[in-house]
């Protein structure tokens, strides 16, 4: 229940004012990130946003669908990712840093997020 609790609060961060789109990414590709506390990451964009819809909105039983159909999972602190694009931000594209080569990754939520050294 916690971790939900923190994942509304990454939607009301998300959601909550549109000039976030508007901003320019604190990262840039190839910085290796890490979630600053438990959050999700999605195959998708659309995925992402979808779920951070459904927590904000209390549909447990929706957002747990996603994790349950492999469509999203769960990342939380010391999970270090790569970020391989930033064009959307604030919704960025990063894979594992254990992967060296990938023409697509996960979604995440940049806020969610800190830059750490590689």
């Amino acid at each position: 229940m916690k971790i939900m609790r923190k994942i509304v609060a990454s939607a009301f961060l998300i959601f909550g004012t549109s000039s976030v789109f508007a901003a320019s990414s604190k990262f840039k590709a190839e910085d290796i990130v890490e979630p600053i506390a438990p959050t999700i990451a999605c195959i998708s964009a659309e995925d992402l946003i979808t779920g951070f819809k459904y927590a904000s909105a209390g549909e447990q039983t929706r957002l747990q669908a996603l994790f349950d159909s492999k469509r999203c999972l769960l990342t939380g602190p010391g999970e270090k990712l790569k970020v391989l694009t930033v064009e959307n931000s604030p919704l960025i594209e990063a894979v594992p840093v254990s992967v060296k080569g990938a023409a697509n990754g996960i979604y995440i939520a940049e806020q969610n997020y800190k830059k750490v050294k590689k």
